[in-house]
């Protein structure tokens, strides 16, 4: 049974064209299903427990990377099967995944070819993709044993499947391995008045912590979704979502 998910901008007269052509081509795969609206008086954690309540055991985000986030932890607590239609931008997390945008994702969908993977843990919230913190004076104690700094400003990523930037250009981990990837993109000088040149150091962890020079929070992004705390305490979960993928994936 199949529960579907719209986001409130999908809802605008823009995309009536698009959600009743998908809703045509799920009825004629006979995989049509109950409809829920988010809006900021509805919350999909209480949606999508009263519906997996009923019986619902795929949970489907019709919308962007940022219906997946609002999504994504109540479906991981349910212990549902994730799907996308995705429709709008930004669509990461669905091009990685192998799923098309709009109508043609139906067809992904009712082939369900499902996949289970890891997922990450950040301050007790799951991310799919990565963790991104921007440039800022930060250590990392990995594994609980082991610290990695830098003198000057580092940009962090904590990747599970990884992300593809604008530019095309793909940074993917494998998120059915048991680790996630902590890629660090430092400056370093060996000389005081030598030009900073940046240098990357990628290391696969289960656990992580980070923390600043300070006591402010830092500026961070899970899933491009943007927050901010003063120390961010990471971790993998194994084999925590099944996850609807297309031939196209790229994990």
């Amino acid at each position: 049974m199949y529960y579907y998910i719209y986001d409130s901008f999908v809802q605008n007269k823009d995309y009536a064209r698009d959600l009743a052509a998908i809703e045509t081509r799920l009825a004629d795969f006979g995989i049509s299903g109950n409809i829920g609206r988010l809006s900021l008086f509805r919350d999909a954690s209480d949606l999508i427990e009263d519906e997996v309540r009923r019986g619902a055991k795929t949970i489907v985000a019709v919308g962007n990377d940022h219906t997946i986030r609002k999504i994504l932890d109540s479906v991981v607590v349910a212990r549902a099967v994730l799907a996308f239609i995705p429709l709008g931008t930004p669509n990461v997390i669905a091009k990685i995944f192998g799923i098309p945008n709009g109508v043609d994702a139906c067809d992904v969908l009712a082939k369900r070819t499902i996949m289970t993977v890891d997922m990450g843990k950040v301050n007790g919230r799951y991310f799919l993709s990565r963790l991104r913190i921007p440039e800022n004076n930060v250590k990392l104690v990995c594994e609980g044993s082991y610290m990695v700094s830098s003198e000057l400003r580092s940009a962090i990523q904590i990747k599970n499947a990884g992300w593809v930037e604008e530019s095309g250009v793909s940074e993917i981990s494998d998120a059915q391995d048991g680790m996630l990837d902590a890629v660090i993109d430092a400056k370093e000088r060996a000389h005081l008045f030598q030009k900073p040149v940046l240098k990357r150091t990628q290391i696969p962890i289960k656990k992580v912590l980070i923390e600043n020079s300070g006591t402010a929070p830092m500026p961070a992004f899970i899933d491009e979704e943007e927050f901010a705390q003063p120390r961010f305490e990471v971790c993998v979960v194994k084999k925590r979502l099944r996850v609807v993928t297309g031939r196209d994936r790229l994990v």
